[in-house]
């Protein structure tokens, strides 16, 4: 995979390309989860809104991509949005979501993850808040 580097080097236009291939349907699951996690590179309005929408959607994956993506251009920032998404139904969104939120080591990540562990009910999600929360 090309690092931010890389992709930034490729000049103007690449963050807009990146928006249209996280959304086109005629690209495989793979391309688009990719084309997802480098919107995190590009941090602006448009990738904001799209990376919010994503988190939110249906698609577990694009959603747990968003969540690094988020974490990654938005810090801070991002923290509403994730914190959020700490209560999807989905184990595996919620586990992303802390990994993101943990990547952050802010006193707002770290007091969402606190707050979500009170209400946690699964295991495992609950073990990686506390991991994250040690950090």
């Amino acid at each position: 995979m090309p690092t931010a580097q890389d992709l930034q080097g490729l000049g103007d236009g690449v963050g807009a390309e990146l928006l249209e291939m996280a959304l086109d349907p005629s690209l495989t699951h793979t391309q688009r989860a990719r084309a997802t996690v480098a919107l995190g590179w590009f941090p602006t309005d448009a990738s904001l809104a799209t990376l919010g929408s994503l988190l939110a959607g249906s698609d577990d994956l694009l959603a747990r991509k968003a969540a690094f993506a988020l974490a990654t251009g938005w810090a801070d920032h991002a923290v509403p949005l994730l914190t959020t998404a700490l209560a999807s139904d989905s184990v595996q969104l919620r586990m992303a979501t802390t990994r993101a939120l943990g990547s952050l080591r802010s006193d707002s990540a770290k007091a969402a993850l606190s707050h979500r562990l009170d209400a946690e009910t699964n295991s495992a999600v609950q073990d990686l808040i506390r991991a994250q929360l040690t950090n």
